[in-house]
């Protein structure tokens, strides 16, 4: 399998159907806030993947207050 990463902002470049694979780190999706904000980015994702690709993120659960326990 041949990967080739990309450094990228999805709001800066208007990537169309180039990616097989998007992915979002080190909980990022939690900086997006009000309802715009996410579907904007969903939006910029889905228009950069492929047909079949993927979208992979992490996020946590802030209500889940893990840093209590």
């Amino acid at each position: 399998m041949d990967i080739e990463w990309i450094l990228g902002d999805l709001g800066s470049v208007p990537w169309e159907r180039e990616f097989d694979f998007a992915v979002m780190t080190g909980h990022a999706f939690q900086v997006l806030l009000g309802d715009d904000e996410p579907r904007g980015a969903l939006a910029a994702v889905h228009a950069a993947l492929t047909d079949g690709g993927q979208f992979g993120f992490e996020t946590r659960g802030p209500l889940g207050r893990a840093w209590e326990s």
